[in-house]
């Protein structure tokens, strides 16, 4: 979209002497004209903040606020050739039904106000509509399902207000999105299966909301996503393979899921992420990777089970341009971390707070991997890797052993066997 010169006027531009004066346009906006300190003439103008507009001719407007308090008039709804609409600084109020009458509009920014109430279901009459930024207020009730009659809208910021219920399935009609944000509110449900045919983003930030469910293999549709945020919701499961097609990402962020309840996102981290050579920044802390099955606490570990390994893939390695890894906290990762992490020699590396094993790699970098044995935090480091053997025979199902005895690998075959008796010899 191109680049665009709006108008601004504050209320302190006012001419102290009571006369009729023209403003004349600023440069590139030919068809605005506003009058000032005069009675305005309601057969073409309407007057709005002290001044009048022309209803045939003005067709841009930013109009700064100057830090006074004041509603948006239901008035501006009679500006019918608008194009373009910024109010700040700072309305308050409800936003005013006539806004669905501006059906010119390409470009509405009432963001970074104190606007209550609703979403009027109005603005599904704005059909034109490029830019729709309604972020930082204190909006409530749920997003309008009208809001897919948008087919238009580039980018659309409703993130930083209050509201609620679920994310509309009409959202999904908005396949020319390349933003969507909808972090920091109070929204609920799943993610709309739609969300993830919109091929066309590349900003996708849902964090700090209340959202449930788990990340389906459709995520890999979207290929020109570069930032992608879920952080603080109550989203679990694995991370699909399908991740591995999203080569434009750059920024994947679904760490402190506990803030949305016992939901996380537990299994492998798909080794299929070593596709993802433009990734900057990788942040999973807080979760339950390394655990397969999880419900207040680990069911079944990755260990137990041949669904997941519940260790980092050597593939990790590929992510020359990541400046920051974070998987501190998910306390069963566990394993050798792999050789190849010392490729990430201008990452800031979290590794705290899981199980991994000794011996860890000597980068010729530093990198946090303290506190290993989580149930032990008096405990630095991990203990020794096992045998790979040993790993397998832990795998095996297999008849419960007679008593005394356990299950494991012993002279090199997986038997049951009396743990003292083997000590002893080995002794």
């Amino acid at each position: 979209m191109a680049n665009r010169k709006y108008i601004r006027r504050n209320k302190t531009d006012k001419p102290k002497v009571q006369r009729r004066k023209y403003v004349k346009p600023d440069r590139g906006i030919s068809q605005t004209q506003i009058y000032v300190n005069r009675d305005c003439d309601t057969a073409v103008e309407v007057q709005l903040w002290d001044q009048c507009y022309n209803i045939e001719e003005t067709t841009y407007l930013n109009y700064n606020n100057n830090g006074d308090i004041t509603e948006i008039p239901p008035e501006i709804g009679l500006l019918v050739n608008l194009t373009s609409l910024t109010l700040s600084n700072i309305f308050v109020g409800a936003i005013p039904p006539e806004i669905g009458n501006l059906t010119n509009l390409t470009y509405l920014n009432l963001g970074y106000n104190q606007l209550t109430g609703e979403i009027p279901s109005e603005i599904g009459n704005l059909i034109n509509l490029e830019v729709l930024d309604l972020s930082h207020n204190q909006l409530t009730g749920e997003i309008p399902s009208v809001i897919g009659n948008l087919t238009n809208l580039i980018r659309l910021d409703l993130s930083w207000n209050q509201l609620t219920g679920e994310i509309p399935s009409e959202i999904g009609n908005l396949m020319s999105l390349t933003g969507l944000w909808l972090s920091w509110n109070q929204l609920t449900g799943e993610i709309p299966a739609g969300v993830w045919g919109l091929t066309n983003l590349e900003n996708l930030d849902l964090e700090i909301n209340e959202l449930i469910g788990e990340l389906p293999p459709e995520i890999g549709n979207l290929i020109n996503l570069e930032k992608f945020s879920i952080t603080e919701n109550g989203i679990g499961g694995p991370i699909p393979p399908e991740i591995g097609n999203m080569v434009s990402l750059r920024w994947f962020y679904a760490e402190d899921m506990w803030m949305g309840g016992h939901r996380y996102i537990t299994g492998d981290i798909p080794s299929s992420i070593g596709n993802l050579t433009n990734l900057e920044r990788l942040l999973l802390g807080s979760n339950r990777l390394g655990c397969f099955e999880y419900d207040g606490t680990c069911i079944t570990h990755c260990s137990e089970t041949d669904a997941c390994t519940g260790e980092l893939p050597p593939e990790i390695g590929n992510l020359i341009n990541l400046e920051e890894l974070d998987l501190r906290g998910n306390l069963f990762l566990s394993g050798q971390i792999p050789e190849t992490i010392c490729n990430l020699d201008d990452a800031d590396i979290e590794l705290t707070w899981n199980s991994f094993c000794l011996p860890y790699p000597e980068c010729p970098f530093e990198y946090d991997v303290n506190h290993q044995d989580w149930e032990n935090p008096v405990v630095e480091w991990g203990p020794e890797c096992p045998d790979f053997n040993e790993i397998a025979c832990s795998k095996i199902q297999h008849a419960d052993c007679p008593s005394g005895e356990v299950f494991g690998l012993y002279q090199d075959i997986c038997q049951c066997y009396n743990p003292i008796v083997a000590t002893e010899r080995r002794s």
